[in-house]
């Protein structure tokens, strides 16, 4: 784990911290060699001319895995089942360019010899092949030899590096561990406890009392405890009240996956949505026991991520494109931090190699080098931990800049709110410190929010509103009929589509405008448009006359500050013209939303899973689903700051 925690991870608000899901302590030296001469064979090729830099600094990582050793000492390597990478690598650096010699080994070959000095206990001895004999037996190794009573030529082992399992270090008795124990440049500990997966559980549960005791700052436990994911532990609280949440029906355990404790390389991950409600409170119940029996697990909170296109090599060599997770690969030796130089990406939800993944060596961009524009959206994340965090200013602060900005924010909620508390404290909030309008209310009897959800069949009420169907949803803003129409719009969803449909489409207003043409635009803009009010939502006017578009106060570009209000079923032109420009807009948003387009960006399930609150900006994006396939499927709407179109 790092000294000191660094504050560059919350210096944008907007886009949500990276989070450390696991800390990979077993193998030490797994990636930082494949890195370090991934990133030398980069060097020469004069990258830099490209406005690029490396993030890591071969020299040293190179430099701070010597330091563990004494090169005036034999240098030995224990392994056994794990075939490896870069601990050969590391062998080839010290053989070929320091020019020392280093011994692999296996457990089998490992002896105890009683000292001769007083009060000492055993010494490490390996017992050398016989084949290895003859091409090893040089005068500057024999001060360090001899040989045993049963005529085995041994070598003291004075300094050494694991690559075994944990059930192979267990194996080799305590008399051997005892001895082996000082001599490990990888801590024993660091195997057993750091990369044991309760670890992370365990730093956020000791987080208030390390600051306490002036370990940590309030600021660094803070970006610990947003940038490390939820890990909830056998026997804690925080477990009693997930085995609660799912007793009272609260969709939670889709959110989580299992993992076992001692685990790696994506082995003994079970995922939440994999298994039935039913499965998921035996494991539940069994690690809320005061003896957990069988495997251990913790419970960790699935990271949401999104997907990159990565080019990769095929079975027959030839490159193709994947669209893949990507999870990046913190370095650190002793407390030095080395840069994020690897990174894993993979066809499926585990990323590692063992399942088919690849590992990925990259560049960044020098930030004083301009950088190259960016094709299509990047949406702004930020993460709530709890209700509190609706009364945290600079939390408040910095989804109302993401808002007015973008228009358009997600949040991740890692807690249960089956309520949407969050949701509507959070719109309070907007309102209290960044002078929002109130929230509208929907009807006489359902308040503030709207659950949009598939209603039943046998329903008597002669009109539904089309988000209360399982129909495809084209192109719209909310209340386009309104002559003051909510400026934003909150959903939260509960209950995500899992069969394949409910897609949330959205598309900003500023890149379609620019596919109809100014003067198209200037007729949007025009009072020349009927928009009628849908039966479901008539309150005495059954239509309006005004425009479709219309210049934001201050605004002076004709195509790039602009509202909207549109809803095509229900917009009616009144002119040769305006039916003209209404077709263009019509053609430019059917185009949008067709496959072959980047314009819009689809939201599925995937990216808006169980927690998330989707804020929106209601003039200046649109918005669109897909048929919904899961009756279940439950979104909670909001709508807020109503405003003169």
């Amino acid at each position: 784990m790092p000294e000191k925690a660094s504050k560059s991870a919350t210096t944008n608000t907007h886009i949500e911290n990276p989070q450390i899901c696991e800390i990979n302590a077993r193998f030490m030296f797994n990636g930082f060699f494949g890195a370090s001469f991934t990133h030398e064979a980069f060097q020469k090729t004069g990258f830099e001319t490209f406005g690029l830099k490396s993030p890591v600094d071969p020299s040293k990582v190179f430099a701070a895995f010597t330091g563990m050793f004494d090169i005036n000492k034999p240098i030995h390597l224990v392994k056994s089942s794990e075939s490896g990478l870069d601990i050969h690598l590391f062998e080839h650096y010290l053989r070929e360019r320091c020019g020392l010699k280093v011994q692999f080994i296996i457990p089998e070959q490992l002896r105890l010899v009683p000292s001769t000095g007083w009060g000492s206990s055993n010494t490490l001895w390996y017992a050398i092949p016989t084949k290895e004999k003859s091409s090893e037996d040089k005068e500057g190794s024999k001060e360090w030899r001899l040989i045993s009573p049963e005529g085995e030529i041994l070598e003291q082992v004075h300094q050494v590096a694991l690559e075994l399992h944990q059930s192979e270090i267990e194996s080799l008795g305590m008399d051997m561990l005892k001895a082996l124990a000082p001599l490990c440049v990888n801590d024993l500990r660091t195997i057993f406890l750091v990369h044991d997966k309760r670890m992370l559980g365990i730093v956020l549960q000791e987080l208030e009392s390390l600051v306490e005791k002036h370990v940590l700052t309030e600021d660094e436990a803070g970006i610990l405890r947003k940038g490390i994911a939820q890990t909830i532990l056998a026997g804690s609280p925080e477990l009693e009240e997930l085995i609660q949440c799912t007793r009272n029906g609260v969709g939670v355990k889709d959110s989580f996956v299992l993992k076992l404790i001692g685990s790696g390389k994506g082995d003994g991950i079970i995922f939440g949505e994999d298994i039935s409600t039913e499965v998921w409170m035996e494991y539940l119940v069994r690690l809320s026991e005061p003896q957990v029996a069988g495997l251990n697990y913790v419970i960790q909170r699935v990271a949401r991520q999104p997907k990159f296109d990565i080019t990769i090599p095929s079975k027959s060599g030839k490159p193709i494109t994947e669209n893949n997770f990507l999870v990046g690969t913190f370095m650190m030796v002793d407390g030095e931090q080395l840069g994020i130089a690897l990174w894993r990406s993979g066809p499926g939800r585990i990323c590692a190699v063992s399942h088919g993944g690849s590992w990925i060596c990259n560049l960044v961009r020098d930030s004083d080098v301009t950088p190259v524009s960016i094709i299509g959206y990047e949406l702004p994340r930020i993460a709530a931990y709890n209700l509190d965090d609706t009364q945290d200013v600079s939390h408040v602060n910095a989804i109302d800049d993401a808002l007015q900005k973008h228009g358009i924010m997600a949040i991740t909620l890692t807690f249960p709110d089956p309520d949407s508390t969050y949701l509507l404290k959070l719109v309070q909030s907007l309102q209290r410190h960044r002078a929002h309008g109130e929230p509208l209310t929907h009807s006489s009897t359902r308040g503030w929010f709207w659950d949009v959800k598939p209603t039943p069949k046998s329903i008597t009420a002669q009109h539904h509103a089309r988000s209360e169907t399982m129909n495809d949803f084209p192109w719209h803003t909310d209340c386009s009929y309104a002559s003051e129409p909510p400026r934003f719009f909150g959903l939260h969803v509960l209950q995500a589509d899992r069969c394949g449909g409910g897609t949330l489409s959205v598309v900003q207003l500023d890149k379609v405008l620019k596919f109809i043409g100014k003067d198209a635009v200037e007729i949007l803009s025009r009072e020349e448009f009927r928009i009628e009010v849908p039966p479901e939502f008539e309150n005495g006017t059954k239509s309006v006359i005004g425009p479709v578009l219309k210049l934001v106060r201050g605004g002076r570009e004709c195509t790039e500050d602009m509202k909207c209000r549109y809803r095509a079923d229900i917009i009616h032109p009144l002119t040769e013209k305006a039916a003209s420009a209404l077709e263009a807009l019509n053609s430019a948003l059917a185009q949008a939303r067709t496959d072959s387009s980047d314009m819009c960006l689809n939201l599925s399930p995937e990216m808006l899973p169980n927690g998330s609150v989707l804020l929106m900006d209601n003039g200046r994006w649109l918005h669109a689903r897909n048929e919904v396939k899961d009756p279940e499927r439950h979104l909670r709407r909001i709508r807020w700051d109503a405003r003169e179109f």
